[in-house]
């Protein structure tokens, strides 16, 4: 996950779309500024109709902004994040031996 801060959203079930080859974009309530390539959201998707009791939250990773609504409306393009860009691994660095005392 990048140094930006991390933001989440709430959706409809209708603001995700399907771009023919390029994968899934949601629209959020965002400035087009607000994310770039590589920034881990967190979306909860709340159903429409007959599902509207439903609620889904995944984390994505944003492949790319789409376009702007209004100024107030994004479209990211994402995938599923993977568990390793959700949570970090700690650092590999080692730690330094302790002598035993004595």
């Amino acid at each position: 996950m990048t140094g930006r801060t991390s933001y989440s959203y709430w959706v409809k079930a209708t603001d995700w779309h399907d771009l023919s080859g390029r994968g899934r974009a949601v629209l959020v309530q965002a400035p087009f500024n607000r994310h770039a390539s590589g920034d881990v959201i967190l979306v909860y998707t709340q159903g429409v109709g007959e599902a509207a009791h439903l609620e889904t939250a995944e984390h994505w990773r944003v492949v790319g902004v789409e376009g702007t609504v209004n100024g107030s409306m994004t479209g990211l393009l994402v995938r599923r994040a993977k568990l390793e860009e959700i949570f970090p691994p700690p650092s590999r660095t080692p730690r330094p031996c302790r002598r035993p005392s004595g």
